[in-house]
């Protein structure tokens, strides 16, 4: 969903330089559409990058509290309509799972 974001982001920049769109009257400034587009790309490429982070300290018996935090900021995600009912599905469940005590007691175990 990033790249794609990121790609229309692009595709609107190089749109706003063709000529057939600058003879369009009233025509929207497509370079803040595209700013937006791009921040919102960026920020979905990071939550998701902070997931994958999440679950490979989780594989080594790392990280709990950072795991919580980007589970709940996965479910930016959500916006994005496109996967939003996965995002909801991944939080409750990581959530779940994290918080219960033989977890607590195991990750406490590895940090020792």
């Amino acid at each position: 969903m990033c790249v794609m974001v990121i790609g229309i982001a692009v595709f609107m920049g190089t749109m706003q330089n063709d000529p057939k769109f600058q003879q369009i009257p009233n025509a929207p400034p497509m370079q803040w559409i595209a700013i937006g587009y791009f921040i919102f790309g960026a920020a979905i490429g990071v939550i998701a990058t902070l997931r994958l982070v999440s679950g490979i300290m989780i594989l080594k018996k790392r990280g709990r509290i950072f795991s919580i935090v980007a589970s709940v900021l996965g479910l930016a995600s959500v916006i994005t309509c496109y996967c939003s009912v996965t995002s909801i599905a991944l939080c409750v469940y990581s959530l779940v799972v994290l918080i219960q005590p033989s977890v607590i007691e195991e990750f406490d175990r590895a940090r020792a």
